[in-house]
């Protein structure tokens, strides 16, 4: 599932395939979560909020069932270099 970046403080992207009704999360710590049953009324809401971040916490989150995609992690070795990490 294809990803956009989003502006928030915690979440990086957000993907979502209408067909299984799945919401596709990747957080800036790189970890994926895949959330189902999400309707496409809550993901067209979900990236056209003001703040992204404080509507997934409060509509998504522990509202749907999730999982853990941890196959489409990236590797340690394979992750891009943050710009805020400390040098």
């Amino acid at each position: 599932m294809e990803r956009s970046p989003v502006k928030s403080s915690f979440l990086a992207a957000i993907g979502y395939s209408p067909d299984s009704a799945t919401l596709e999360v990747q957080f800036k710590s790189g970890r994926i979560y895949q959330y189902t049953g999400v309707t496409p009324e809550v993901h067209k809401a979900l990236i056209g909020a003001e703040s992204v971040g404080k509507y997934f916490g409060l509509v998504i989150t522990g509202k749907y069932d999730m999982r853990r995609a941890i196959e489409l992690e990236p590797k340690a070795d394979q992750e891009e270099p943050q710009a805020d990490r400390a040098l």
